[in-house]
């Protein structure tokens, strides 16, 4: 038995099944992880404000870019100074999913590491785009 929506002049046929299929991925995305994808140890975390406040200032002014602060989502991995992402280890990543930063917990002070992230938020990338990172900020982020 199918079942029949009719959309205007479109009629679309779609199977019980097939709908229950579509409910079921839409309820998995749903439900995925407000920590998804990060590594499974990884923490909320709430930064110096004042110190990365400044940090911040300091990245908006060597790149030319506005940014929010406060829309970065902060999270540690706490007890290392690196972590597996993607097979590499890294002190520290940005993520778009949610405007994440990721960071070991032995990388919070280091402000290279930090500042690194923060422009990755304010360029909205993950790539190094060289102009930015060995050329605008270079001796600012590593």
């Amino acid at each position: 038995m199918a079942v029949a929506f009719t959309l205007s002049k479109y009629s679309v046929a779609r199977s019980p099944r097939r709908t229950f299929r579509t409910i079921l991925l839409v309820v998995a995305f749903a439900c995925e992880s407000p920590t998804s994808p990060l590594p499974a140890d990884a923490l909320p975390f709430s930064p110096d404000r004042e110190l990365w406040r400044q940090w911040w200032l300091q990245v908006e002014s060597c790149s030319g870019l506005r940014g929010g602060f406060d829309s970065v989502a902060w999270y540690i991995v706490p007890g290392v100074d690196v972590f597996l992402w993607g097979g590499s280890e890294v002190r520290g990543l940005w993520t778009s999913d949610g405007n994440r930063i990721i960071l070991a917990e032995g990388a919070t002070t280091a402000g290279l590491v930090v500042r690194h992230e923060m422009l990755h938020a304010l360029l909205r990338v993950d790539g190094h785009p060289l102009d930015y990172f060995q050329g605008r900020c270079l001796g600012v982020v590593d």
